[in-house]
């Protein structure tokens, strides 16, 4: 985990990425704010070269970091950059817990019945020195 405020550069990323790389084992998929996403767009933007000169198409569809994707989601923490790898990362569901009803309910002043849907679990790692942190970053 790297917590040292600044602005996001590719330096930092590589650093992150390198630290819970090990052999073969590398994260499978970075996730990040819109603002930084957005920052790291502009700064691999500079070396995007086409070589069909009847296209200028500004902006890309995806963005990778070392062949990895990169995407936001708008509940990402500020300033905040997770390099994960989803092999060691896993779904436990509690047993007679995956998405079971409960008895019918019928409230007193109306015409009709509820249910409750139940689940319970975790999501769990297995092996956290393959996931990292990058925090206190700014796109500007």
């Amino acid at each position: 985990m790297e917590a040292t405020a600044g602005t996001l550069n590719e330096d930092d990323m590589r650093i992150a990425f390198n630290s819970v790389s090990k052999n073969r084992t590398k994260p499978d998929f970075i996730m990040t704010t819109q603002a930084l996403y957005q920052k790291y767009e502009s700064l691999v933007a500079p070396a995007y070269r086409t070589e069909d000169r009847r296209v200028a198409d500004l902006g890309f569809n995806s963005l990778q970091f070392k062949g990895v994707p990169i995407m936001y989601d708008d509940y990402c923490p500020a300033g905040y950059m997770y390099f994960l790898n989803s092999e060691f990362m896993k779904l436990r569901v509690s047993t007679g817990n995956d998405f079971t009803w409960t008895e019918k309910r019928e409230p007193t002043n109306q015409f009709v019945f509820t249910m409750l849907t139940k689940w319970i679990g975790n999501l769990t790692c297995s092996n956290a020195r393959h996931q990292g942190l990058l925090s206190g970053r700014t796109a500007s």
